[in-house]
């Protein structure tokens, strides 16, 4: 089992863990892209196409 990121856009819209046949059964299987611990993702991260890279949302600091 591999870990997908389903992209819209550039966003990562959901996450599921499955078979790679399953992913390629799928009329939007071009959505998904595989993730793991050295390149993560998770719902609201960009994903850049070029650099097959994701990246996580902003959070401002947060001041005491």
């Amino acid at each position: 089992m591999k870990n997908f990121a389903q992209i819209f856009g550039n966003v990562v819209v959901n996450t599921i863990v499955a078979e790679q046949s399953y992913i390629d059964s799928l009329l939007n299987g071009d959505q998904f892209v595989e993730y793991d611990e050295t390149n993560a993702a998770g719902i609201g991260f960009t994903y850049n196409s070029a650099t097959k890279l994701f990246s996580p949302p902003y959070q401002p600091a947060v001041e005491p």
